[in-house]
C-alpha cells in the first residue's frame, strides 16, 4: 500500500490517499438523531493511512486551515481534508483491509488477536 501511494506521487499527483469501499450502510442524522438521508455506498470510501502529499501542498493547506474561523477549521479531520478544502485534488489508490486504524480499545484487542506473536514457549 505504501508503494501504491508513492507510485502515485511519483506520477505527478500532489495528494494521495489509500481507500477501501464502504460496506456498511451509512446514515446522516440531524441534531435530534432523526435520519436525514442515506448516501449511496458506491460513492463512499473509508480512508486509510499512509496518506501522501507533496510537502508544499500539505504546508499550504495547513497554513490556510489556521486562518479559518474555528467553526470551519474544527470540521477538518485529516490532512487530506485540509488539502481538499484548499481546493486541491486528492487522488485515491486501493487500500488494504489489514491497514485498519487502531482508535478504540476494541480496535486494539482485534489487532492483538490478529497479529499476536506465536508463543515460543509452546515449542
Amino acid at each position: 500500500m505504501y508503494q501504491r501511494v508513492l507510485d502515485e506521487l511519483n506520477t505527478g499527483s500532489d495528494a494521495v490517499i489509500p481507500v477501501l469501499p464502504v460496506v456498511d450502510t451509512i446514515k446522516t442524522v440531524d441534531a435530534y438523531g432523526y435520519v436525514t438521508g442515506t448516501p449511496p455506498r458506491s460513492q463512499m470510501r473509508a480512508v486509510q493511512t499512509p496518506q501522501g502529499f507533496e510537502w508544499w501542498v500539505l504546508e499550504a493547506a495547513h497554513r490556510r486551515s489556521r486562518r479559518l474561523p474555528p467553526e470551519e477549521s474544527e470540521k477538518i479531520t485529516d490532512d487530506a481534508m485540509a488539502v481538499e478544502a484548499a481546493g486541491r485534488r486528492v487522488v485515491t489508490v486501493r487500500g488494504h483491509m489489514d491497514a485498519f486504524k487502531i482508535t478504540t480499545p476494541m480496535d486494539l484487542r482485534i489487532a492483538r488477536a490478529l497479529y499476536a506473536a506465536p508463543d515460543s514457549s509452546a515449542a
